[in-house]
Order: structure tokens, then C-alpha cells, then sequence
């Protein structure tokens, strides 16, 4: 999908202001849910499920592998009278079961109002910046949810700039480093996982675009499948800028160590996918697009729903906004987290 220019989301015509039957139409929300989709990063990274939606369950069950699922082969033994059977490998004894549960706090209802005073007097479109922020919602409220659940504490796999071993050794000179990117997919390939996905902050990105090692295994620009946001490729593994990668003030607490960060703090985050799937015989890195993403997943209860009122009786113009959503980790072998300081 082409990434649609949030300012130009709903243009009905041109000048300041329009009346409110302009929004009488469904074109303009067809335009905001796409833009807000076009506009998420960290979903690329996920698996994304609407099994719940429009049914009355709150439970979505996911499988989880635990352990490496090893086929036991042994050659029949076919010399006496009874025939030797094959050895029964069960995948039960490596799944476990996890459980994404929706809450009253899962569900998110936000509203903008317009007074009609504003309608009649400013210049400024004010329906066009209300469904400007609809839209970013809509795609920044998934991202963050998303790269809060990938820092799980039970994520192991982390690498720290300046070659540092924990979030409050870092200082200011710690920064990304194309070892760095390196480093944090032999974590993940050493779980035996494939390196898929990263995704990092502006001024992670701005460190690699200056670096040749970066530029020149940069393939941007190919046949290769393209993901938004994506600024190139470094050893097969998508590079993806987005403010919404994390972020921790000097003295914070890190969602994944539960310690306090010892500089300002970016945290990158790279997942894997399955590596029995790919890039195995006769595979090909565009194979990744057609896998199951096992790092994380979205789940969907309410897709975004965004309505229009004009409330006579308070002289207000009114947008609603609801969706209910929840981002969970599931592989957390297949992420690895690069702990950054922002300078």
C-alpha cells in the first residue's frame, strides 16, 4: 500500500473550512482508516489476528513453541514377525498455550470537538486537522502498544552500545553502530530463528546513514518487497525508521531490565521469523513477506471506528474515535533489543 500523506487525508476542496455536509459522505473515513494502516511501522513485525472480532469471546489463544522439535527417524525393523512402528514425535510436548485476554481497559474511546464558532470564523480547516490526528491515532496507538509488549522482560537477547552490559552503564557516545546491528542478529539466528526486521529511531538511522558499511549493503530500491518506513537493508534484514521505536529519559526505568537507564535512551528493536520456513532450500529472502511472523502479534477486538456528529444543542462538531486492541510477545528467543544513548 502506498503511504498516504496524513495532511491530505480528506480533501474535499479547496479554502478554509467547509460546511459540515461535507462530512456527510463515507470517502473521507475510507481515506482516514487507510491512512492510519499505511502509517504503522512495528505491525510489519508482528502477526496480526481478527478472530475476535464482531464475536462475543474475550480469550484469543495463541501457541507458543517452547522447546526445538526434534523427529526421531528410525528405520523399521523388518526381520522377525511384528514390524517395528515409527517413533511418535508429539508436538504438544513443545507448545505451550498463550492467552491474550481483553479488558474493560482495552478498549479505547477518544472524541474531538469543533465549535461551531470555530466553523464559522477560522481559516484554518479544522475538519481536515481533526482527521489528521484520527489518523495518527489510528496508527500510532497499535506501533506503541506493539513495542511496549516486544521489550518483555523475558526478552534476552540485548546488545548495548559502546559494548556495555546493562542500561545503566550507558552514557552519552554509546551510539547505533553497524556491529551493532550485526550483533543483534546472531543473537536471533543463534536461537534458530531468521533475522527478518528492525526497527529503530531517527537518530539510531541517522548514525547508519553515515556510516559506508551501511550504505553500501543498502539495497533499497530493488525487486525486494518494501515495508513502510523502510530506509534499506543491511545482510537481508529490513531497516525501519520510526519515532515511535522507544524511547527513556536519563534515569527512567527500561520496560525490559527494570532498571534505571544511565543516559537519554533509544531502543531498537529486531525480530526473527521462523527459520524452518525460509531461506532454506531453494528459498528466497522475499519468502519472508509470506511467513508466520513469531516474535509477537496484534490482536483486534474492535477495528478502528471513527463517526461524525453535529450536536445542535451544544453547537459542537463532533469526531469519536473506538478500537479496542491488545500486542502481545510470544517468540521472545526471536527478539533482540539494541539499548542506544540518543547522543
Amino acid at each position: 500500500m502506498a503511504l498516504l500523506n496524513i495532511r491530505n487525508i480528506a480533501k474535499n476542496s479547496a479554502g478554509p473550512t467547509q460546511p459540515a455536509t461535507t462530512l456527510q459522505g463515507q470517502n473521507w473515513k475510507e481515506k482516514l482508516y487507510a491512512t492510519g494502516e499505511a502509517n504503522r511501522k512495528f505491525m510489519s513485525l508482528v502477526d496480526i489476528s481478527t478472530d475476535l472480532v464482531g464475536s462475543k469471546d474475550k480469550t484469543l489463544t495463541l501457541a507458543k513453541q517452547s522447546a526445538h522439535l526434534a523427529i526421531t527417524q528410525t528405520p523399521p525393523d523388518q526381520t522377525g514377525t511384528t514390524v517395528a512402528v515409527r517413533t511418535l514425535t508429539r508436538m504438544d510436548t513443545v507448545l505451550t498455550n498463550v492467552d491474550v485476554t481483553f479488558a474493560a481497559g482495552d478498549y479505547s474511546y477518544g472524541q474531538i470537538g469543533i465549535t461551531e464558532h470555530d466553523v464559522e470564523t477560522s481559516r484554518v480547516d479544522k475538519f481536515k486537522i481533526a482527521r489528521a490526528l484520527m489518523a495518527q491515532e489510528i496508527a500510532n496507538c497499535p506501533d506503541k502498544l506493539i513495542a511496549t509488549a516486544l521489550q518483555s522482560t523475558n526478552v534476552t537477547n540485548v546488545v548495548w552500545g559502546g559494548g556495555k552490559t546493562n542500561v545503566g552503564g550507558l552514557v552519552d557516545g554509546d551510539t547505533m553502530t553497524v556491529d551493532l546491528l550485526s550483533d543483534a542478529a546472531t543473537l536471533i539466528e543463534d536461537k534458530d530463528f531468521v533475522p527478518y526486521a528492525v526497527v529503530l529511531h531517527p537518530f539510531q538511522t541517522s548514525k547508519l546513514k553515515k556510516s559506508a558499511q551501511f550504505t553500501s549493503a543498502n539495497l533499497l530500491g530493488s525487486d525486494r518487497v518494501n515495508l513502510t518506513g523502510m530506509i534499506g537493508e543491511f545482510a537481508g534484514i529490513k531497516v525501519i525508521q520510526s519515532t515511535n521505536a522507544p524511547y527513556m529519559a536519563a534515569g527512567g526505568t527500561d520496560v525490559n531490565e527494570n532498571a534505571a537507564v544511565g543516559t537519554n535512551m533509544h531502543v531498537g528493536i529486531m525480530v526473527g521469523v521462523g527459520s524452518s520456513s525460509l531461506m532454506g532450500e531453494g528459498g528466497t529472502p522475499d519468502q519472508k513477506e509470506e511467513l508466520d511472523k513469531v516474535a509477537g502479534a496484534w490482536i483486534w477486538k474492535k477495528k478502528p471506528l471513527v463517526r461524525y456528529e453535529h450536536d445542535m444543542p451544544s453547537a459542537m462538531h463532533n469526531f469519536y474515535l473506538d478500537m479496542a486492541g491488545k500486542a502481545t510477545a510470544i517468540q521472545t528467543d526471536a527478539i533482540t533489543l539494541i539499548k542506544t544513548s540518543k547522543v
